[in-house]
């Protein structure tokens, strides 16, 4: 069973927004045989951020596919919470940043 893991991330001034109105996304596999004759297989996901206006890359992200599973499911989360407060007359309060983690990080 998967563990759920909470964050706090501080997001600081220094970090800069970029801002992207297209993106584009491969998926990659590596493979390669073992000494027994055996094929393994590794598989990424890459997002590249267009923004049209300068029709330049913004950012170029990869991840691994567990990573893709977790950032799918909590986009949508967080997608259906946006539906309903964009639909809410009500005065918002600041917003809270989601993070999914896992422990296969390759930097």
């Amino acid at each position: 069973m998967e563990q759920k893991q909470q964050m706090n991330i501080n997001i600081d001034s220094s970090v800069k927004p970029l801002y992207a109105d297209e993106v584009a996304i491969t998926c990659t596999i590596k493979q390669e045989k073992n000494k027994d004759g055996k094929i393994t297989k590794e598989g990424t996901v890459s997002f590249v951020f267009v923004d049209v206006l300068s029709q330049s890359a913004v950012s170029r992200i990869t991840i691994s596919k567990t990573t893709a599973k977790a950032l799918s499911k909590i986009l949508n989360n967080n997608l259906e919470e946006l539906e309903k407060k964009l639909q809410n007359k009500n005065e918002e309060k600041q917003e809270k940043v989601s993070s999914s983690t896992s422990n296969d990080y390759i930097g």
